[in-house]
């Protein structure tokens, strides 16, 4: 989770995970492995849906 550079976030409770936990990211890489684009959320909410993208 720290290589890319995450979020990383605590539990509010037990029942919501027994550790931390990286907040969603999103890594676009092209054909010639380049880096097209990036987004790391702070929340968990914030995930763009892939047939979205795709267009």
């Amino acid at each position: 989770m720290r290589t890319p550079v995450l979020y990383i976030s605590s539990p509010r409770s037990r029942a919501e995970a027994d550790r931390n936990f990286a907040e969603p990211a999103m890594f676009l890489i092209g054909p010639a492995s380049d880096v097209r684009s990036v987004d790391i959320s702070s929340a968990p909410y914030l995930r763009p849906h892939l047939d979205t993208l795709r267009g």
